[in-house]
């Protein structure tokens, strides 16, 4: 009997774990485009803050970039 219990905890587990796999495959990549995009957005917004622009300025054409519409 305990045998069986065992198998059954033993196979959701499997189960659960291949789901989770499943949920998890491709995370990095879509984490690395954040990490990209972000890192485009300081670079852009400092380069704008050191040619002089207003702050309101700078979001402006920071959301315009990321395809905001106005």
């Amino acid at each position: 009997m305990a045998e069986t219990i065992v198998g059954l905890v033993i196979d959701k587990l499997i189960s659960m774990l291949t789901e989770v796999a499943k949920l998890l495959k491709g995370v990095d990549k879509e984490v690395d485009a954040i990490k990209s995009e972000l890192q485009s957005i300081f670079w852009l917004s400092l380069g704008m803050r050191i040619e002089g622009q207003t702050p309101k300025e700078t979001l402006l054409v920071m959301a315009l970039s990321c395809g905001w519409k106005k």
